[in-house]
């Protein structure tokens, strides 16, 4: 996947034929290495009874999933504006497995993965000109969406929190407390509110191609990850990327 997206990105270069020197339309495509930051929140378990029969209305974890690094690809259409401003509309992806998940001191190897598809406005300060120099930078931010999609997210093996002894849940009795956790993995798609910051370095090889080298910050507010039997809320949650792309005129 990384090396199709190296190639595919390197194949573009030459494809600009329009100067960018004054205002006109532009695309890009790029791809990253992403680092989720590690999603804290609290595991639900829902629809339980005690073995006595008496509800149990609120039985939670305090847990964390780790992630794996993750890779994706972004691609955006966009207006160059007179100097030094642009903006676009954007498409990225990232996909990262789970590297282990925790809670109540233990912490146990992950199963599945997620995935962030996002969808930015964004608007940039951009100084990059070729009859000046092929090297400049660029700093933007932009606003938009994110839809996170779970796949089998398992907490398998995590400690109940102490105090709760057998329960029947769905009918199956837990007499091992080992065994609460071991339910159904999540599997689920939430769409978030998200804002993200992004800068780097562009090489101009002509008046049309721009290679860029960049940094992007994604953020969103509180996440719900619901499966048939566990619910994850999230606190924030935020995504660290390396990105390297191309930029062409139309």
């Amino acid at each position: 996947m990384k090396k199709t997206l190296f190639a595919l990105l390197l194949a573009c270069v030459p494809v600009a034929v329009e100067a960018q020197t004054t205002p006109g339309y532009y695309g890009s495509i790029g791809g990253n290495l992403s680092f989720i930051t590690p999603f804290n929140g609290i595991l639900d378990f829902t629809n339980q009874v005690r073995e006595d029969g008496g509800p149990v209305t609120r039985l939670n974890l305090n847990s964390t999933i780790n992630f794996n690094t993750g890779y994706g690809a972004n691609l955006a259409v966009g207006y160059k504006f007179a100097e030094p401003f642009r903006a676009d509309l954007e498409f990225s992806y990232v996909n990262a497995s789970v590297a282990s998940v925790s809670g109540n001191g233990a912490t146990v190897p992950g199963i599945g993965s997620l995935s962030a598809f996002s969808v930015m406005v964004n608007g940039y300060y951009d100084n990059t000109d070729f009859a000046t120099s092929p090297l400049g930078f660029y700093i933007g931010g932009g606003l938009g969406l994110i839809v996170y999609n779970a796949e089998g997210i398992a907490f398998d093996d995590l400690p109940p929190p102490p105090g709760f002894g057998p329960l029947i849940i769905f009918g199956q009795v837990f007499d091992n407390p080992n065994d609460l956790t071991r339910k159904p993995p999540i599997s689920s798609t939430s769409a978030v509110f998200a804002y993200q910051g992004k800068a780097g370095i562009n090489y101009a090889f002509s008046e049309s191609a721009v290679l860029n080298v960049g940094y992007r910050y994604q953020a969103t507010g509180q996440t719900l990850l619901k499966g048939s039997s566990l619910e994850f809320n999230t606190g924030n949650t935020s995504i660290n990327s390396v990105e390297l792309g191309v930029r062409f005129a139309f």
